[in-house]
């Protein structure tokens, strides 16, 4: 028994709105929602084998930026620490040898030698790590860099450290690292995996390396062209159109957004006319 027809015969499957039905879809496959969840299963597994191209001389260019920016940062955190007022006098080995991307020297240097503290406000779950020593992630670095009690000094310095974490260890170690040749496929192409039943809404998610969410920030968006059309070939994008709302007219057969869509009309301003009130 195909595997289709066995899903429909032991109840492991929903009928979809026919109306939805996608043009393509083929007329002997059910369109339900096992057929669906297989059908975008597929396309990840597509996905992962076709790969994604690496533009290696933009690579190189953007590696190349990323290491000399990161190397005059840590001289500027060198000179910060030199000139900052301490609560307590850090030993002349941690100032000659303080590495920004080990956690406990970090660590060290805001509260035991600076003696920050818990930024105002934070409760202390999400002060502490899991094993109780104070964090050093982005949240808590970020809201010190918004009290209003904590020396400029302090506070330069606190960026600066962040950055060059980002720009070491996110940059250059988690995204281009992974991405030179000799650690590559023969093909020249990365190969995320991809995911379906990660996050909600319908929306895929992939890692390894993160392709969706690689260089979101305006400031790192120039990271997006090291994922390139190989030679000879062009990329084309295209959207999905809203499919987390698609999926919910169809499922809890909301008749607004199913007319909406049957329509032509924006859900969007469906559903805002609904709560505010149509003018």
């Amino acid at each position: 028994m195909p595997l289709w027809d066995a899903a429909v015969n032991h109840g492991a499957t929903r009928p979809c709105n026919p109306e939805l039905r996608p043009k393509g879809w083929a007329a002997d496959q059910p369109f339900d929602l096992w057929a669906v969840d297989h059908r975008a299963q597929a396309m990840c597994t597509e996905m992962h084998r076709l790969g994604v191209w690496v533009d290696q001389a933009a690579r190189t260019v953007l590696h190349r930026e990323y290491a000399i920016r990161a190397g005059k940062r840590l001289i500027r955190i060198e000179d910060r620490l030199g000139g900052l007022d301490w609560v307590r006098q850090p030993p002349p080995t941690l100032l000659s040898a303080f590495n920004p991307n080990s956690a406990d020297q970090f660590r060290d240097l805001l509260y035991e030698y600076l003696a920050l503290g818990p930024p105002p406000g934070m409760k202390p779950e999400e002060f502490l790590t899991e094993t109780g020593l104070p964090s050093t992630e982005g949240r808590v670095l970020r809201a010190h860099l918004a009290r209003g009690d904590v020396a400029r000094s302090v506070k330069e310095l606190v960026l600066d450290l962040m950055l060059y974490r980002r720009e070491t260890t996110k940059v250059l170690g988690t995204m281009l690292g992974p991405l030179v040749v000799a650690r590559l496929p023969s093909d020249g192409r990365v190969r995320s995996t991809w995911k379906a039943h990660v996050t909600s809404g319908g929306r895929l998610s992939s890692q390894g390396p993160n392709l969706q969410n690689a260089a979101k920030k305006a400031g790192l968006m120039r990271l997006r062209a090291v994922f390139a059309a190989a030679p000879g070939r062009i990329l084309l994008a295209g959207d999905m159109k809203q499919a987390h709302l698609r999926i919910i007219a169809n499922e809890w057969r909301v008749p607004s957004l199913r007319d909406a869509y049957l329509q032509g009309h924006d859900p969007y301003l469906v559903t805002a006319g609904a709560i505010f009130g149509e003018k």
